[in-house]
């Protein structure tokens, strides 16, 4: 020690030794030439040994005002982050040093015997402690070894006293979980093989300090020494601890982590604003509390998983909001919770209104009426506007509040729910910051069909009346082309599930990561994370051990929180804080006690839960609320205490026997039948169980759905065909205050828990049945095989070998042992589903894939002002933004296309608000535009709306929404006497273009903003290339010749330069000659059928994009047989009539309920008696034009028009009218849909007269 000099100019020398190590490699493994020499041998360094010894000769004090320093400057450069490192490791060995040194003199005869016991081996490692140290650092650059011929010393010889009333400076934090928690005292009494592994582990753990790693200490090491107690994680001791000093500094739970700990930087750290996360599902009976799981199909595990997943992530520190949108529901059948727009479930910070997690309910078909999942595929596009507008409005009131925040997430659930994020991430998403789309499959429909057709008992036509299951597939297809990440449960969901999709490959799918499109091509495929959800276990009735995850719940609030947190933590008022403190429901502080561990600081403080056990402001606060909620299953604690257990045991001759529980709805897929024959089939199991089935509630058989009351039906025929009586129990109702109880007859038993269902997506009901400890037969078709893993509480089998579930039952019961290890395990391990965990992995691997798409960005920006020549071999890239129909001149004239001299104007006018005529609109009249042969028909309905705007008695603009170019569409509007400046904007080329016309309407502008958004996940070079060598029919060889050609103009004359974010497509020559001889064989293939298997293929090769079929009649010589001749459209996947539509509503501050779709109907087919009327059209896109919120006014033809009239087709023409005409009923559409004569003005004058009132301003 150097305590004679002055501090001053030891720091001198602290420093001057550390510049000295850094020179010599120390703590390299900072450095980026580290992992470029990862693996390479050691070098052997003395120099860096002899200034290591130098350092760690001065005091404690001395070391840690170098690490102070270190932090507090501004780092320039490596040396700056490796000076910082290499003083904290010399910090963490002196006080390691210091410990050995105080358990020495302790107990010298426990010296003695240790140094015995451990002989060379011990005395080598102190060697390298105290005098040598050998740098193996993480890196494996640098080796610090002993210097030759240095002397051995005695391994607790010269060590220096304990420094007491040592304190950190400010900030100080340990580097490792292991590090920071290893406050073991030594016991009393007589040395003994516990001390003596205790001590070796302070040696390992001394030396990796400075090693920069961990030294190799497995398991039994750590449980040998007592440091690491099962399911709790490491144990501190602080019996016997020392007065407070460096010691207890160090050791204290309540000092923060440092960045090289075992939790990850914070990714949320100095964030400005709070996070708020939109999760969307749609079906079933949600609501917080009571819910009624099983009443209906709709209304079952995945209900729970969402409501618990949003209380669970509003807990994060730098979450501020969390939303569950889910659908209105009035009809008095159900309950009137239902009915409520809002529901808070978890109250956030008390001193911000708006925070916290909320069930938020919106309007979409008639709310009046309980539908089932799959009628609501008719509102899908209604449900995703009406969730645009309730976000932004949200994001509006927020920032009013004072609470601003980023919509992070918008997170769907189940198909129908994916599909309706994917439309609510498209519209909202912002260039600058991105708006990512996650969902969670719950159930998969490609792997429903492919069960239901393997049971043989339903045809595919059955399946899809009774489930419209290629409408579902189709709802995961296009989630799965929007989402950056989808959440899974396990990796069999991902191999055997999602890899049935187009839109996902095994295979590819790590080679083509979101983060690098563009590398690829513009191929992508979302990344598969495997999270499996969690389970609030304060709702069990069980006393479980302390959550692991509890202390690494750390984050940081948005500064807006922080600083009102810090305001509030600088009052000394104690009554104050009691008083807060029982109004979050937790004990009110102890004077002068220590009880704001890093959890309840404000760096990272979980919110309240307002008494539900998740998270509480504080370690005790969370205790207590546990402690409130647990309920301790004690032997002599008797039956009839619990109602649920008479309700059980009035079946049954004998209770006192082990209880086989199955707990389900009555469904076929869970397969409940196969166990009650099991159970009937196998004697000796009879007279070890009784078997318990809780199917759901039912008061009436009668009443409940066919498919339930078959399989109740068929469970009743069982029972009497074995003669079951007084063996077999099916409760007709229980609360779900009961479900805990129901477990816990299991347990008391001695019984199994069964899942013997032939597909579980994941198994909640597996791991609340492990919680509760009772062992679990469970299928082995899904997610139980992991949950399986990870507890050890069970055996996976066959669902459809009833033999084998029978003997697997009947092994455990007869096997104590088996039955109390399987129980054991599932308590033990049972914090692995925890919803903390859960959320915490959620939001870091989000923050982690948004820096990632961040970082690519920034490497390289979207390529934006190409247009492609095809007719070139190798596909040339041109200079101009897109295509001119002024500049493309016929002939294939193959100059470079020059950029419009408005284009560049765009972006700065739409911003401004002030130079175009649609903004400050109320409300919008907008036309389709089918294709040349609508011309006439367009500008009519354009001349009525014109004359009758003004009844909505707003200012209302015009728009077209058109598949041709604009410079195609101003002609023939032209020639039908339209005068095009009486439009305030039009969308063209299928979506791909949005144009404005200017205010003094002398120009029209290009919407730059339009094409930023567009342009996400799209290269239109590798596009062009792949169409262009799709073949007629992927079976046949012969036949291979290339089904597409370019085109790019009406008449075909512009072939050589496509549109930068339009390609249109047509059937080539050759081709056309193909598909006419494969119909003339009765094998014609419908456009429709070619459009669908075109967007297969491309999903299949990872392309992202939007493909609409456009009908229009052949020109005269028309090779066909056909009348129609198809086109294909492909845009970016973000650009399409519908999505400009909403980006245009969203824009301009208009809901979409403002908007009203005037649509002159080619041909129609009108039941005037049920109040509905098909509506023909030469474009497939037509139900996403009329679908969503948008009023649609349909003018009826004088008579149809040939070309849509699917009664005058024939052949694969009448097939593809047929497939793309849409149903418009009253029942569906209410109010917002009405039609009437092509010449009558009142059907759009009602429409009008019934928009809802423009907004205040406030909110859109």
């Amino acid at each position: 020690m150097m305590g004679d000099t002055s501090g001053t100019a030891n720091n001198d020398w602290i420093d001057l030794y550390l510049e000295a190590s850094l020179t010599t490699g120390l703590s390299s493994e900072y450095s980026h030439q580290a992992g470029r020499d990862r693996g390479a041998k050691p070098k052997e360094n003395p120099f860096a040994a002899m200034y290591a010894n130098k350092i760690l000769k001065f005091t404690a004090d001395e070391i840690s005002y170098q690490w102070h320093k270190a932090t507090s400057t501004p780092h320039a450069n490596e040396l700056d982050v490796r000076r910082e490192q290499l003083s904290w490791r010399m910090w963490g060995v002196h006080y390691r040093k210091e410990r050995v040194a105080y358990l020495n003199a302790k107990d010298s005869s426990w010296e003695k015997e240790l140094a015995e016991s451990q002989g060379p081996i011990l005395h080598e490692h102190h060697e390298h402690i105290h005098d040598d140290y050998d740098d193996t650092t993480s890196g494996d650059d640098d080796m610090m070894t002993p210097t030759p011929g240095s002397e051995r010393r005695s391994p607790f010889g010269n060590m220096p006293a304990l420094q007491e009333g040592s304190e950190p400076p400010e900030g100080a934090s340990p580097r490792t979980a292991a590090e920071a928690t290893d406050n073991v005292t030594p016991l009393p009494g007589a040395p003994s093989s516990r001390l003596r592994s205790r001590k070796s582990l302070e040696v390992k753990r001394s030396e990796s300090l400075l090693l920069g790693q961990m030294a190799p200490i497995n398991a039994e090491d750590m449980h040998a020494s007592g440091d690491l107690d099962a399911g709790r994680g490491l144990r501190v001791d602080t019996a016997r601890a020392p007065s407070r000093g460096l010691v207890e500094a160090l050791v204290d739970p309540d000092v923060p982590l440092s960045p090289e700990s075992d939790h990850p930087k914070d990714p949320f750290a100095n964030r400005k604003e709070g996070l708020y996360i939109c999760l969307i599902s749609l079906h079933g009976l949600v609501r917080g509390d009571k819910m009624e799981l099983g009443k209906d199909a709709d209304t079952g595990g995945q209900v729970k998983y969402v409501v618990e997943l949003c209380r669970a992530l509003s807990l994060h520190p730098a979450v501020h909001r969390v939303e569950l949108l889910t659908r209105l529901i009035t009809d008095p059948k159900v309950a009137d919770d239902y009915g409520q727009p809002e529901e808070c479930i978890l109250k956030g910070d008390p001193d911000y209104e708006l925070g916290g997690a909320y069930i938020v309910r919106l309007p979409c078909g008639d709310p009046n009426v309980y539908l089932r999942k799959e009628k609501l595929w008719a509102h899908t596009r209604e449900f995703a506007d009406a969730a645009i507008q309730h976000c932004t409005n949200t994001l509006r009131r927020l920032q009013r509040a004072g609470e601003p925040c980023e919509l992070y997430t918008v997170h769907g659930h189940y198909a129908d729910a994916g599909e309706v994020a994917s439309m609510v991430a498209s519209t909202m998403a912002s260039t600058e910051t991105g708006l990512d789309m996650v969902m969670t499959g719950h159930s998969l429909g490609r792997n429903k069909l492919e069960h239901l057709l393997a049971t043989g008992t339903m045809t595919k036509r059955d399946i899809e009346s009774t489930y419209k299951i290629e409408r579902r597939i189709e709802g995961e297809e296009r989630g799965l082309d929007y989402a950056t990440m989808v959440f899974t449960s396990t990796q069999q969901e991902i191999n055997e599930q999602w890899g049935l999709y187009d839109g996902y490959n095994v295979r590819d799918a790590k080679a083509l990561r979101p983060a690098a499109w563009r590398q690829h091509n513009g191929r992508s495929m979302p990344i598969m994370n495997v999270i499996p959800p969690g389970l609030d276990f304060s709702n069990l009735k069980v006393d479980l051990p302390e959550d692991p995850n509890l202390k690494g719940f750390h984050g940081s609030k948005p500064q807006f929180v922080s600083r009102k947190s810090r305001q509030r933590r600088t009052s000394t008022d104690t009554e104050e804080k009691k008083e807060e403190a029982v109004e979050a429901g937790l004990a009110p502080p102890t004077p002068g006690g220590d009880h704001d561990s890093a959890i309840g600081s404000d760096a990272g403080t979980p919110r309240s839960d307002g008494g539900r056990g998740l998270l509480g402001k504080s370690l005790e606060g969370q205790r207590s609320n546990l402690a409130h909620h647990m309920f301790d299953i004690r032997e002599g604690q008797k039956l009839e205490k619990r109602p649920i257990w008479q309700e059980i045991n009035r079946f049954l001759h004998t209770w006192k026997r082990p209880a086989i529980l199955a707990m389900s709805r009555p469904d076929a897929k869970k397969n409940i039948t196969t166990l009650v024959q099991a159970f009937g089939e196998n004697p000796e199991l009879r007279q070890w169980a009784n078997l318990v089935l809780v199917m759901g509630n039912r008061q009436d058989i009668k009443g409940l759905a066919s498919g339930s009351q078959k399989v109740l039906n068929e469970v009743l025929y069982l029972i009497d065909k074995h003669d079951l009586y007084g063996y077999v129990a099916y409760p007709k109702a229980h609360a779900q205050s009961d479900i805990s109880d129901i477990y816990s007859y299991a347990r008391y038993t001695h019984g199994i828990f069964v899942n013997p269902a032939l597909q579980e997506p994941f198994g909640l009901t597996v791991i609340e049945a492990a919680a509760h400890g009772v062992p679990t037969v469970a299928t082995q078709n899904g997610g139980p095989v992991d949950i399986m893993k990870t507890l050890h509480h069970g055996v996976t089998v066959d669902p459809t070998n009833s033999k084998q579930l029978g003997d697997e039952l009947l092994k455990i019961l007869t096997n104590h042992s088996a039955w109390e290890t399987m129980s054991k395990n599932g308590v033990k391990n049972i914090h692995a589903y925890s919803w903390l965990a859960h959320s915490r992995k959620y939001l870091e691997a989000m923050a982690s894939e948004k820096a990632a798409n961040a970082a690519q960005k920034r490497r390289q920006p979207p390529g934006r002002a190409q247009s492609l020549d095809l007719s070139h071999p190798a596909g040339h890239m041109g200079s101009g933004r897109r295509s001119s129909d002024d500049s493309a001149r016929p002939g294939g004239d193959k100059t470079d296309v020059p950029a419009q001299p408005e284009a560049h104007v765009a972006e700065e006018v739409l911003n401004a608000g002030s130079d175009i005529r649609g903004k400050g609109r109320d409300a919008f009249i907008v036309v389709p535009v089918d294709g040349h042969h609508r011309a006439n028909a367009v500008a009519a309905a354009l001349k009525k709306a014109q004359e009758t705007r003004g009844v909505a008695g707003g200012d209302v603009g015009l728009g077209i929404i058109a598949m041709d170019s604009f410079d195609d569409v101003a002609a023939w509007l032209k020639e039908a006497s339209f005068d095009m400046c009486e439009v305030d904007w039009v969308v063209a080329n299928a979506g791909a273009d949005i144009r404005h016309l200017s205010s003094d309407g002398a120009s029209w502008l290009d919407d730059d903003k339009w094409e930023e958004h567009i342009d996400w996940r799209w290269v239109c070079k590798a596009m062009g290339k792949t169409l262009g060598r799709v073949p007629i029919e992927e079976r046949s060889a012969s036949k291979r010749h290339m089904l597409l050609t370019n085109v790019n103009s009406a008449d075909g004359s512009k072939k050589d330069f496509i549109h930068q974010y339009h390609l249109l497509m047509g059937v080539a020559e050759k081709a056309q000659a193909t598909l006419d001889s494969l119909a003339k064989n009765g094998r014609g293939l419908p456009p429709t059928v070619i459009m669908d298997r075109l967007k297969s293929n491309l999903r299949k090769l990872g392309y992202r994009c939007q493909v609409t079929l456009q009908l229009v009649p052949g020109p005269t010589g028309w090779i066909s047989k056909a009348a129609l001749q198809p086109r294909f459209h492909v845009t970016p996947l973000r650009a399409s009539r519908g999505l400009a539509l909403r980006f245009l509503g969203h824009r301009f501050g208009v809901s979409l309920d403002r908007f009203v779709v005037l649509l002159p109907a080619p041909a129609v087919t009108v039941n005037d008696e049920e109040a509905k009327i098909w509506v023909s059209s030469h474009c497939s896109d037509l139900a996403e034009l009329v679908g969503g919120q948008p009023r649609i006014a349909v003018a009826l033809p004088a008579k149809p028009d040939p070309t849509a009239d699917a009664d005058t087709l024939s052949g694969t023409d009448q097939m593809a009218v047929q497939r793309m005409r849409v149903k418009l009923s009253k029942k569906l559409y209410n109010e917002r849909v009405a039609w009437g004569p092509a010449g009558d003005d009142s059907t759009l004058q009602n429409i009008l007269s019934g928009l809802p009132p423009v907004s205040d301003g406030k909110d859109i």
